[in-house]
C-alpha cells in the first residue's frame, strides 16, 4: 500500500527522517536496510544493512553486487529467513538507473515490512535541464503514481520528438517537484505501463505516455 506521496524538491527527507527516527524508538532491535545508500547517505544516523554494488561503511552488514542481479538478493533473503524482515527499507534516487526495476521492488516487499521510496518526478524527466535531451541521460524509467498505482514507463528515445511532451513542459514547469517521494507499509508493486508490452501499435504505444501526462 502507497501513501503519502507527494511531490517536493529534491532531498526534501524531514519527514521520511521523523518518521524513522520515530520508529526507531519504538521498535526493538530496529533494523534499515537502505538499497544503493553509497550515493544518498541521508540515513547514515539509523542504516543497519546495505544493498549496493560500491563499497560501503554505513551500515554493520553490506549485501554488495548488482541490485539487477538476483544473486545478491538471494543472499538477502536467506539473512531475511533467519531474522525475519528488515523493519524499513529506504530507497532513493536508485530504481530509476537500473534495468530490473520491477524485480527489484517485489524484492523490498519480501525483505522488508515498510519503507520509503524516492525517485524524480515525470517533471524532472519530461523536461531538458541536463542537455538536448529529456531529463537524465543515465535514467531508464519515468514513474508515476495515480490512483494509488506505482507506474514505471520505459524511458524510450521516441519521447525527444513528441510535440504533446513539449506542450506539457511549457504548462507544467518543475520548480519544487523534482522530486517524487512516497512510502508504502505490507506491498509496493511497480506495475509497468501495458503490463511491460509495449505494443501492439504505435498509435497504442504513444497514448500510453499521452496518459503519462494527462495531469
Amino acid at each position: 500500500m502507497i501513501y503519502n506521496d507527494k511531490l517536493t524538491e529534491i532531498g526534501d527527507r524531514v519527514l521520511a527522517l521523523d518518521y524513522i527516527k520515530n520508529l526507531k524508538q519504538n521498535t526493538p532491535n530496529f533494523t534499515l536496510i537502505d538499497v544503493g545508500a553509497n550515493a544518498n547517505p541521508w540515513t547514515k544516523d539509523y542504516i543497519t544493512h546495505v544493498v549496493d554494488i560500491e563499497p560501503c561503511n554505513l551500515g554493520q552488514k553490506q549485501f554488495r553486487g548488482n541490485i539487477s542481479d538476483v544473486d545478491v538478493w538471494n543472499e538477502v533473503l536467506e539473512h531475511v529467513e533467519k531474522h525475519g524482515k528488515f523493519d524499513f527499507l529506504v530507497s532513493t534516487h536508485t530504481i530509476e538507473d537500473i534495468s530490473a526495476a520491477p524485480m527489484v521492488c517485489n524484492m523490498f516487499s519480501r525483505i522488508a515490512k515498510q519503507g520509503f521510496i524516492a525517485i524524480p518526478s515525470k517533471y524532472s524527466e519530461l523536461h531538458c535541464h541536463e542537455g538536448p535531451w529529456r531529463g537524465y541521460i543515465h535514467h531508464r524509467w519515468i514513474y508515476d503514481i495515480k490512483d494509488g498505482n506505482f507506474l514505471g514507463y520505459p524511458k524510450q528515445s521516441f519521447l525527444e520528438h513528441m510535440t504533446y511532451i513539449d506542450e506539457w513542459v511549457m504548462k507544467n514547469p518543475k520548480q519544487g517537484r523534482e522530486e517524487l517521494q512516497f512510502f508504502w507499509k505490507d506491498e509496493i508493486k511497480l506495475n509497468v505501463v501495458n503490463n511491460d508490452h509495449l505494443g501492439p501499435t504505435w498509435s497504442a504505444v504513444v497514448n500510453y505516455y499521452k496518459q503519462l501526462v494527462s495531469s
